[in-house]
């Protein structure tokens, strides 16, 4: 456990900048500590990652590192959960899948685990999401086995703080229920349903108030466009795509939950998988399969959907490194090899799990900060947001206003128009509107800083009101 730490603590001091998404949790975040309910429920993202970033925020003054905080926090916390479940509540059924050994592997599987370490520092859901849905699937698998009522409902209510962190989560209600309801455990099931329903039920009646219509996440707004007659009082949750495309989805889905998990650890799993307990590997089969049929309902995946799967994947892989383990004990100079196995391993999960900083990213921080001394709290017209975050003023985007724009004189009104204050300019986004510097050097922009390196270039205009 304390490699792990050591690890992500690591990282965590290495992250230059804050990433896209991680804007917009951090903006929800900071609404939610001045007390702003309001706005911070406007954002696109379901607001409970966001209110405990707020919650640290309190004690911790700048909102980005509030964000990195909760995300580390949440990875450690899990290495703990983990360990905790695996030694207590994993050794039910016809077969141990608890040995002590099994535990070391497991704890350190997950303490090396590179898309752990990845997301461990990043603001953004992942390892949040991760923790409560482990702690949901765990404690639902004890009270499955062992009939304890308690756990049942422990495990309804992580899962829907983790629908509260990730909208598609709420897909995972409907497999756990029918596992349940399949054991005649009715009473439990309803409980269950019940639990999930206080706790899920305000937010999305709150949807339907904001919106008009039934939707799981404002995410699913931004297909709405895809659905054609949609009207204001259906039901909506995702466009669903035709039958062909959904089949065509499902083996992407599928490929990109073998990545999250690592082919580092995928034949370890294979290898392991046999001495699970079956119940075990009945309830996991359930939930893969759920999600990847979920995913590909809504289109091809990417490895972030899949990033919560992992510790409930390592269960299988400490199983394997256990029997590898034993293999390497009838050996010859069997510590050598174990100590050369786990460098090798250990060197490749950091190798995977640690990303090389964005230096354009950094330059475009770099003009946020000097915005914060010269002029803060302007509206800023950029290709990302970052320099109007590091100056806490606000964002235009830039390339939407450009595509929109026909001449020089609409992109000017069109900025105006928006109470844009400044414009960033990146050497991106003049590759992408070689157009835009034709447009600058008028009368009604005036160049006020610049920055440029080896890896690109930031401008800062400012854009004059009649």
């Amino acid at each position: 456990m304390g490699l792990g730490i050591a690890i992500r603590v690591v990282v965590f001091t290495t992250l230059p900048t804050i990433e896209m998404d991680g804007v917009v949790y951090a903006i929800m975040g900071s609404n939610f500590a001045k007390g702003n309910f309001a706005e911070a429920l406007e954002g696109v993202f379901p607001p409970f990652y966001p209110l405990i970033i707020g919650f640290f925020h309190l004690f911790i003054p700048d909102i980005e590192l509030a964000g990195r905080c909760v995300s580390l926090f949440s990875s450690i916390l899990l290495i703990y959960v983990f360990f905790v479940f695996m030694e207590r509540y994993l050794r039910s059924g016809e077969k141990k899948v608890c040995y002590e050994e099994s535990v070391l592997y497991s704890v350190l599987f997950i303490a090396i685990h590179p898309y752990l370490i990845r997301y461990a520092p990043q603001v953004l859901s992942e390892s949040s999401a991760t923790l409560l849905f482990t702690l949901a699937v765990f404690f639902f698998f004890n009270g499955w086995i062992n009939n304890r009522l308690d756990h049942i409902l422990f495990s309804s209510v992580f899962l829907a703080f983790t629908y509260l962190t990730r909208p598609e989560y709420i897909a995972y209600l409907v497999p756990l229920v029918i596992v349940l309801v399949a054991r005649k455990r009715f009473f439990h099931a309803a409980l269950f349903l019940f639990c999930f329903a206080i706790i899920a039920l305000p937010y999305i009646s709150y949807l339907r108030l904001e919106t008009g219509i039934w939707i799981i996440s404002k995410k699913a707004l931004l297909m709405r466009t895809a659905v054609k007659d949609a009207h204001d009082s259906a039901l909506y949750l995702i466009p669903g795509p035709s039958i062909i495309q959904f089949l065509k989805n499902i083996p992407s889905v599928f490929y990109y939950f073998l990545e999250a998990v690592s082919p580092l650890f995928v034949l370890l799993c294979l290898f392991g998988m046999r001495s699970v307990d079956k119940q075990y590997r009945l309830l996991m089969a359930v939930l893969i399969a759920t999600h990847v049929m979920t995913i590909a309902l809504v289109g091809p995946s990417i490895r972030r959907f899949s990033v919560p799967f992992i510790p409930l994947m390592m269960v299988f892989a400490a199983q394997g490194g256990n029997k590898f383990s034993v293999y390497l004990r009838g050996l010859k100079h069997t510590r050598a090899l174990t100590g050369i196995a786990f460098i090798v391993l250990l060197a490749l999960c950091l190798y995977m799990g640690i990303t090389l900083p964005d230096r354009g990213r950094m330059l475009e921080k770099e003009a946020g900060r000097w915005m914060l001394k010269y002029d803060p709290e302007q509206r800023i017209a950029s290709r990302l947001p970052l320099v109007g975050f590091y100056s806490e003023g606000e964002w235009v985007n830039l390339t939407t206003e450009l595509q929109d724009a026909k001449t020089c004189a609409g992109l000017t009104e069109s900025l105006r128009g928006k109470r844009v204050q400044y414009l960033s300019v990146d050497d991106k986004m003049v590759e992408e509107f070689p157009g835009l510097l034709d447009c600058l050097p008028t009368t009604a922009f005036s160049y006020v800083w610049g920055i440029n390196n080896e890896e690109g270039s930031v401008r800062i205009y400012r854009l004059k009101h009649e």
